[in-house]
């Protein structure tokens, strides 16, 4: 999808999406504490724009769901946050 920065561990972890309308919210920082909070360690975070293909290749295994187009939509709207935690 896109370079990843070079502290990311890609070792025993998995990805956690803030979507654009919770950066547009101002809630990532909530969520973000929350992560820590529950005791989570956050090993890369990357502020990036989703392309469409990106975000339809990531979604792929959701393509059946009737509303699958406008998630779509949702996720090249703006920014989103990646976390590797």
């Amino acid at each position: 999808f896109f370079s990843l920065p070079a502290f990311c561990t890609l070792d025993n972890c998995t990805l956690l999406l803030i979507k654009p309308a919770a950066v547009f919210n101002r809630s990532a920082g909530l969520i973000i504490q929350s992560v820590l909070d529950a005791g989570f360690e956050i090993s890369g975070l990357l502020l990036h724009f989703l392309k469409k293909k990106d975000a339809t290749d990531y979604m792929d295994m959701y393509s059946d769901v009737p509303d699958f187009k406008e998630v779509i939509n949702h996720l090249i709207s703006g920014p989103s946050i990646s976390l590797e935690i």
